[in-house]
């Protein structure tokens, strides 16, 4: 393992901008994500909830369905390099494995782990290492809901290689018209986009989206989810954590698990000059987890430009990997997905 590494850390993450985006964030009540992994306390927070709970570290037919795709990445490529781009790299198993794969089959990669976090993207690149001890690599810190351009801090020169671009765990995490325009910025003709969604499983789309909520209305996620309320100061006292399923705003057809703080005495506080304060059933915005179905991934990928190549699902249809590229006539894609089109109640 080096003994130093060097790491981009894009505008979006600098002190300033942090420190603004939380203010926003409170004066809005829409926590944005990034604050769950903000500092090395909440990731690490984040990555030992990930280990225990996520099914893709425990179930079998979870690992599988990422295990399939990553041989189905290694057979399309055939180039001689590769750059990985692990959007929303977390802590960097999937592409670990992936890249593991690739360098067994003859292919040199370059990685490029990109999160929110320093000390996610810092893992990930010691996670690759491990497997992959003559990987070049390019961690890059960004706020993907703020940067424009991210293709140009990734460190990969004239861009000659061939990119698979995997984006994991971040479908769910980004509203789709954010994750979208990065996809529809990033993903070239001749790229591979590897994704993951969560997915409602049965026929019955509310029931199934019903059904998941244990894996979220949990004490590890809550300990997770309120570290940035211990920080602020707002104790168990103050409120109750409550997750529910809601429609998405904006996007007829489109289910969502919400998880709001409700504060059920009058809460003040202070950060330099900014003073915030709640009264009883206020109401902080902690967490939003998009469920899609496989018809509304098809129609959300196909407004982004991008065909479905190939896909696997778990045995009991909670999650999907798909695989997808961008014809070589296929238009950038468009903003505006209606999920209502794809027939969903």
């Amino acid at each position: 393992m080096l003994d130093a590494v060097t790491v981009t850390i894009h505008r979006s993450q600098f002190p300033d901008a942090i420190r603004r985006a939380l203010v926003t964030s409170l004066r809005t009540g829409q926590i944005s994500a990034k604050f769950h992994y903000d500092g090395t306390r909440k990731a690490l927070c984040w990555l030992a909830l990930h280990e225990a709970l996520s099914p893709a570290r425990s179930r079998p037919d979870f690992r599988e369905a990422y295990e399939r795709s990553f041989d189905f990445l290694v057979k399309a490529t055939r180039a001689s390099g590769v750059h990985v781009i692990g959007l929303g790299c977390g802590g960097g198993w999937k592409e670990a494995e992936l890249i593991e794969k690739l360098q067994a089959n003859g292919r040199r990669c370059v990685y490029s782990p990109v999160d929110v976090s320093t000390a996610l993207v810092i893992t990930a690149w010691q996670t690759v290492l491990s497997v992959a001890k003559d990987c070049e690599c390019h961690p890059l810190v960004v706020d993907l809901t703020e940067a424009e351009n991210v293709v140009s801090l990734l460190g990969e020169g004239n861009g000659e290689k061939p990119r698979l671009i995997t984006c994991f765990g971040l479908l769910p995490t980004l509203e789709p018209q954010v994750i979208g325009r990065q996809l529809i910025s990033l993903v070239r003709a001749g790229d591979l986009l590897c994704l993951s969604a969560n997915l409602a499983p049965g026929p019955d789309y509310r029931r199934g989206t019903e059904a998941v909520l244990p894996q979220y209305d949990n004490p590890r996620t809550r300990e997770w989810l309120t570290g940035l309320l211990r920080d602020l100061g707002i104790g168990e006292t103050d409120g109750e954590l409550r997750f529910h399923v809601e429609p998405t705003p904006g996007q007829p057809g489109l289910l969502r698990i919400a998880a709001d703080f409700v504060f059920e005495r009058p809460k003040s506080m202070q950060m330099d000059r900014h003073s915030f304060a709640f009264g009883t059933g206020g109401r902080l915005r902690m967490l939003v987890s998009y469920r899609y179905t496989v018809e509304l991934i098809r129609r959300l990928l196909a407004t982004w430009g991008l065909t479905v190549l190939e896909s696997w699902l778990t045995q009991r249809g909670e999650e999907g990997v798909f695989v997808c590229r961008r014809p070589n006539d296929a238009p950038p894609g468009r903003q505006h997905f209606d999920s209502s089109e794809a027939g969903q109640s």
